[in-house]
């Protein structure tokens, strides 16, 4: 590859647009291209990385429309990989478990930097989470994502 072909490549790479602007030049709300679910949860995620330390992508870029695009496809078609058949997760699912990864688990807020990454590591989150329950009860997905919820609420209060 030729010292050209390299720049050529790389203007190429630079001028990429996020998915959530056209080619046209017009750009278009996150309402216009997500779900309110979506944008929701991750929204809520992405709370819960910033005050694990992490820092979050630009609103504008690439990056930030990959986290959109992971929380959808995680709540479209589940984990990557997943061909058992199970039913992907819901909202309120998404939520506990990542804030169970991000605030209470001694592992995972080091490991667990980006929407991606949540969806990438859910087969191993979601277990793990499950089996921290302590033997209680699985909650109904309609009570985990008012607990999730309620919970960074009160925490956004707080501040």
């Amino acid at each position: 590859m030729t010292l050209l072909s390299m720049r050529v490549r790389r203007r190429v790479r630079r001028r990429s647009r996020p998915l959530s602007r056209p080619s046209n030049g017009t750009s278009r709300t996150l309402e216009q291209v997500w779900t309110p679910e979506v944008i929701q949860v991750t929204r809520q995620i992405a709370r819960l990385i910033r005050d694990a330390g992490h820092p979050l992508p630009h609103p504008k870029t690439k990056r930030a429309d990959r986290w959109y695009e992971a929380v959808d496809r995680l709540l479209r078609l589940g984990p990557p990989g997943d061909t058992g058949g199970a039913d992907p997760p819901d909202a309120g699912e998404v939520l506990a478990v990542a804030e169970w990864a991000l605030v209470v688990s001694d592992f995972w807020p080091a490991n667990v930097r980006s929407a991606t990454k949540i969806r990438d590591s859910w087969s191993q989150l979601r277990g793990q989470w499950a089996r921290q329950g302590k033997g209680r009860k699985a909650q109904t997905s309609d009570s985990a994502y008012q607990d999730a919820f309620s919970r960074l609420a009160e925490r956004e209060q707080v501040r």
